[in-house]
């Protein structure tokens, strides 16, 4: 009998790419070192689902915000399925979860940047679309529980006061918080149609176009704010099943950016965008995230305030 050797994913995923299989990741490195950048406003994050970098070509409203403004050519999700990825935009790591179970299975008594934001008394909401129940943690109609990394971390959904104050409907919310200016973190996660989980990547586009005008024309965003319209993974193909990356969209719509129209090369995932908030708004970096790079080519320097004539020294 004809004997095999079991060869590791890992070193098979490094065949792979050298023979030219499956594309390795492409981009430039960036620095690791914590970023002043000149977000003053609100930080808005909208995700959406599944799909490669080169859908933003079906979407011609958010291809034209990144054509003005700026996106990413070097994103990439490090995980499949959509939890680990939801779990790392938040906690800068997968926290060792494979799986897309809801929160009765994984309960995470770990550092994350809700518990950071309470912390540092950060004003912040997550909104969930078709979610009805504030801090839902199972699914309901197009509401998908594992799109709501949030009620996965026992910092949030040990206080169902605190929780049900925090993550909550969007239709219910959203306009009334955008009024008022009172949150500097807004996170958004549509419905599994609108996030292009179960619809076309057009009828994303076109809720995007009704959603992202309501953040632009907020005071949130107009006094420096930030809205990242990022996704979680790209489509399921080869490359997952041994481990590799995919290039997924990333669009990033600022009134302080450093050039408009920027295409940035660097090498990011969803760690650098925690990294980024983090950096954006003075929280300490977690251990998680302490190497990650953060976004900071795509913004312009702080300026330095003036120095008052009259100040005593």
């Amino acid at each position: 009998m004809r004997s095999f050797r079991f060869i590791p994913p890992s070193a098979l995923l490094f065949s792979l790419v050298w023979a030219g299989c499956i594309d390795g990741p492409s981009g430039v490195e960036g620095e690791s070192d914590v970023a002043s950048l000149p977000i003053e406003g609100t930080i808005f994050t909208i995700v959406m689902e599944n799909e490669d970098a080169d859908v933003l070509a079906e979407m011609p409203y958010l291809q034209g915000l990144a054509d003005e403004y700026a996106s990413a050519d070097a994103y990439y999700a490090d995980h499949h399925p959509s939890l680990p990825n939801y779990l790392q935009m938040i906690s800068g790591t997968d926290q060792g979860v494979s799986d897309d179970e809801g929160p009765d299975e994984h309960q995470l008594d770990s550092d994350n940047l809700a518990a950071q934001l309470d912390a540092a008394s950060v004003p912040w909401r997550a909104y969930m679309e078709d979610m009805g129940e504030p801090c839902l943690t199972r699914d309901r109609g197009k509401y998908a529980v594992r799109h709501n990394p949030f009620v996965y971390f026992t910092s949030v959904t040990s206080d169902e006061a605190s929780c049900r104050d925090h993550v909550v409907d969007m239709d219910e919310h959203l306009e009334a918080d955008l009024e008022a200016n009172e949150h500097r973190y807004m996170w958004i996660t549509p419905n599994e149609c609108n996030d292009m989980h179960d619809c076309d990547p057009i009828v994303a586009d076109r809720w995007l176009s009704k959603v992202i005008p309501r953040l632009m024309e907020s005071d949130g965003y107009k006094n420096g704010g930030v809205i990242f319209v990022l996704w979680d993974e790209g489509a399921p193909d080869a490359s997952y099943a041994f481990g590799g990356k995919q290039s997924i969209p990333a669009v990033v719509i600022s009134e302080r950016l450093a050039t408009r129209g920027h295409v940035s090369d660097v090498l990011y995932s969803h760690d650098s965008y925690l990294a980024t908030v983090q950096d954006a708004l003075g929280l300490p970096r977690l251990r998680s995230t302490e190497e990650s790079t953060p976004m900071a080519d795509f913004f312009e320097e702080p300026t330095a305030e003036p120095a008052d004539p009259d100040a005593v020294p």
